[in-house]
């Protein structure tokens, strides 16, 4: 590694010297061993051992490129395929251990996240390379007739300027999934240590491109191809990490602070280039793509912020164990409901439940035993009602059920034969079979009733009644 970068330091050409291929040609075949190392590894999930034969490929592509100067000089349009060509073999990798992850966060939040690094990053790309190359393709074009410049070597550099910074930004859209969705625990370093090649690889293609775009011929190479050697012993290393660790290991979850500013950085990016197109002299394509650029990143930051509103509301009104509304959606709801019901001329009904034994069960089997009676009932509760009917836990073990158009109390009976036909099943609670007992009381509110709190008074008297038929030996 040192005596590559001394080789690109000291070298005045506008390509690496052959010695230097051939130092990535050795770092990259360390890369495919130590990936296919990890790819056997038996302590390893399926898709990660999938993952590093895929990474494996994207080091031989890398390898092939590293030695095309030496075999196959007058074709560079080789290397650019080659290079081209890492982009899908690494997402897929990537991909593979998003698949294998066992720490699954929200996805719709997190595609929304890294599709902000992405348009970030695209808007950097548009604006160093592809807008001028653009708009030096059209000027080549206008000059010399419809057929355009020869270009040497028989290349596109138009189509490089595209393909490239769409495949770049399409790879550091999986990077960030890989590193904000949640992987295999075993590959959370080897992940960062990736993100951190595909970074350096990024930077300094952006910066070639960007350098032959504006000033033409390069003059000394060591800053990009620098970059470029630091990410393929990043590469080795994160192939190397996996190859030791095991998934069996316990290990510490690393802190995604820095991962999670990864979003606010891309705005900050964009922000500040939309702002260089307005005080700077800049051709209109580079202008008109930035300004693309700038309105997605606007409207996935606003995604983003409705997104974590509704995540917040739906925290503070739902009960955190069986997932059913809680005392303040319930009074939402009900008022809804008496609204509705004013409207359409239709009553409402209240059914109130509170479970027998439930005490019991907690001092005898434990407090977990107790939770897992609880998201029982709730969802023999779920079951019972029609998919509109709100269900809510009050707390401890009292349940409520608000029945839309219920229209009669003979509709409302039904609902409780249907519940108590469902606690005729018995439950596992932890290793015992338990059978739900409950305590069920039912009120119809006529239409044009605004009382919410007399209606549900009247629910916990009719709750209580039942319960004092059950313990009498009356019906249950």
């Amino acid at each position: 590694m040192i005596a590559i970068v001394l080789s690109l330091v000291t070298n005045d050409s506008p390509e690496p010297s052959l010695a230097a291929h051939r130092g990535f040609f050795l770092i990259d075949i360390m890369a495919l061993a130590c990936a296919v190392r990890a790819a056997l590894r038996r302590d390893l999930g399926r898709w990660t051992r999938r993952a590093w034969w895929f990474i494996g490929a994207a080091c031989v592509l890398l390898a092939l490129d590293a030695l095309g100067p030496e075999f196959f000089p007058t074709r560079p349009e080789l290397g650019g395929a080659l290079r081209l060509a890492f982009v899908p073999v690494m997402l897929a990798g990537l991909s593979c251990l998003i698949r294998g992850g066992d720490d699954r966060m929200p996805i719709h939040k997190i595609l929304l996240d890294a599709g902000t690094v992405a348009v970030g990053a695209a808007m950097v790309m548009w604006y160093f390379v592809t807008g001028p190359a653009l708009a030096r393709a059209l000027a080549d074009t206008a000059r010399s007739g419809p057929g355009g410049p020869d270009v040497p070597g028989g290349g596109n550099p138009l189509a490089s300027a595209i393909a490239f910074p769409v495949g770049y930004a399409v790879l550091l859209f999986g990077v960030t999934l890989a590193l904000m969705y949640g992987i295999d625990s075993s590959a959370q370093r080897s992940v960062r240590l990736l993100a951190g090649a595909v970074f350096c690889q990024v930077a300094a293609h952006v910066y070639l491109s960007y350098a032959m775009t504006r000033t033409g011929p390069l003059h000394g190479v060591a800053l990009p191809f620098t970059s470029i050697a630091v990410s393929h012993f990043l590469l080795v290393a994160a192939a190397f990490e996996q190859s030791r660790a095991a998934q069996t290991q316990i290990r510490r979850r690393l802190s995604k602070s820095a991962v999670t500013l990864l979003p606010y950085a891309s705005v900050l990016v964009g922000g500040c280039l939309l702002i260089t197109i307005a005080v700077q002299e800049v051709d209109r394509y580079t202008r008109i793509g930035v300004t693309i650029g700038s309105v997605l990143l606007t409207f996935l930051v606003m995604f983003r912020q409705i997104t974590v509103l509704r995540a917040n509301h739906q925290l503070a009104t739902t009960d955190p164990l069986t997932g059913l509304a809680n005392r303040t959606r319930l009074n939402e709801a009900l008022g809804l409901a008496l609204a509705r019901s004013a409207r359409n001329g239709k009553a409402i009904g209240i059914l109130l439940a509170d479970l027998n034994g439930f005490k019991e069960i907690n001092d005898t089997l434990g407090h977990e035993a107790g939770d897992q009676m609880l998201v029982a009932f709730a969802e023999m509760l779920r079951r019972s009602v029609l998919g509109y009917d709100v269900v809510a836990r009050l707390g401890g073990d009292e349940f409520i059920a608000i029945l839309h158009d219920i229209e009669s109390a003979t509709n409302a009976e039904a609902v409780v034969r249907r519940l108590r036909e469902e606690m005729k099943t018995p439950v596992m609670v932890g290793d015992t079979a338990v059978r739900v007992r409950s305590a069920i009381g039912i009120t119809i509110a006529d239409p044009g009733e605004s009382d919410g709190g007399a209606l549900l008074r009247r629910a916990d008297e009719a709750m209580y009644e039942n319960k004092h038929l059950i313990k009498s030996g009356g019906s249950r």
